[in-house]
């Protein structure tokens, strides 16, 4: 499943770079034309790219959010609660070791 997740944002963020080459072209076909001005291509591509940056920060973030969602409804433990569980067995272990080192 985590797999899926990984291949899932991975494709994202090819579609997001081939995103940005076709939209070069498109605007450079535009100059070339004459419709636009250099610098208007500019500011096109631009705009354009950063409405690309957030569609791709915003597709990110709910793609996490459904993972989370998922690994919660599947009883799977996350990073953190392993991290909290590691904190835990350490403080455990130390307490143990001052107990018996008291005896």
């Amino acid at each position: 499943m985590a797999e899926f997740f990984r291949k899932s944002v991975l494709a994202g963020i090819g579609l997001f770079t081939q995103g940005s080459k076709e939209m070069k072209k498109l605007v450079d076909d535009l100059i070339k034309r004459g419709e636009i001005s250099s610098k208007e291509g500019e500011k096109l591509l631009k705009d354009l790219l950063k409405k690309g940056e957030e569609a791709r920060k915003d597709f990110s973030e709910k793609l996490h959010k459904g993972a989370e969602d998922v690994l919660g409804r599947a009883d799977i433990a996350t990073k953190d609660d392993i991290e909290k569980l590691s904190k835990r067995v350490a403080a455990l272990e130390k307490k143990l070791k001052s107990t018996s080192k008291a005896k």
